[in-house]
């Protein structure tokens, strides 16, 4: 499979080019900045695999994944690792915390994220796959499909 990458991109937050390798998934790499700590997707995926990517639900890598699925309990379980080796008990008793969390899927990370927090960080998901709004939904999870260009609201964090 021929997959196209940009090249090598600076952190999105601090433009720092120094980062070390954090995970990989499916020929991509997920980097920590040494500045800041943002993980970003580095070299990241060119704009025409993105955009079909979130029409299609079909990623390209080093296979084609369809994502479109269903909604995974393991990948709850997986997220809730994940963030409590990023934020161990830091984020437990913070009040009024509130995540978007862009292409958010069937909600998986919103579910961990409520698991995680005791249901106190007001997460939102935003998700341009129909298909996938419509199972999140069936899950009691805050997730729609809109534009983020005219999308206003602040958030503590965004993924």
């Amino acid at each position: 499979m021929n997959i196209i990458k940009t090249a090598s991109v600076s952190c999105y937050f601090c433009g720092s080019f120094q980062n070390t390798f954090f995970d990989s998934e499916n020929g991509y790499s997920l980097v920590k900045c040494s500045g800041c700590g943002l993980l970003y997707v580095n070299p990241k995926p060119s704009i025409e695999d993105i955009s079909s990517a979130s029409v299609t639900g079909l990623h390209k890598g080093d296979e084609t994944l369809d994502l479109t699925g269903n909604f995974n309990d393991v990948q709850v379980t997986r997220f809730l690792n994940i963030l409590n080796e990023i934020f161990g008990t830091s984020l437990k008793n913070v009040p009024d915390i509130s995540w978007l969390d862009i292409g958010c899927g069937h909600g998986e990370f919103i579910k961990a994220l409520n698991i995680f927090s005791d249901g106190k960080i007001k997460a939102k998901g935003c998700e341009p796959n129909i298909e996938k709004v419509k199972s999140a939904k069936s899950k009691g999870l805050d997730v729609d499909s809109f534009n983020l260009e005219s999308h206003y609201i602040e958030y503590d964090f965004i993924s």
